[in-house]
């Protein structure tokens, strides 16, 4: 399977995710907190090798600090 393939089968799994992450970060209160989190595992679970914040967050389109508050 081709990088570009499993990048259009991600787009399609994202809104099952957050489907499923939505009651588990519930308890963590404030939506930053919620969002950072769902996103933080969405870049774990993301093609990539490196799982660090910095290569997450770029891949993400999103700014590295946010992905630390969770």
């Amino acid at each position: 399977m081709g990088m570009k393939s499993s990048a259009q089968q991600w787009r399609h799994s994202v809104p099952e995710l957050i489907k499923f992450l939505t009651p588990l970060v519930s308890a963590l209160g404030r939506t930053e907190r919620r969002r950072s989190a769902t996103q933080y595992v969405e870049g774990l679970l993301l093609p990539g090798q490196r799982k660090s914040i910095e290569p997450m967050a770029a891949r993400l389109g999103v700014d590295p600090q946010s992905l630390s508050n969770c």
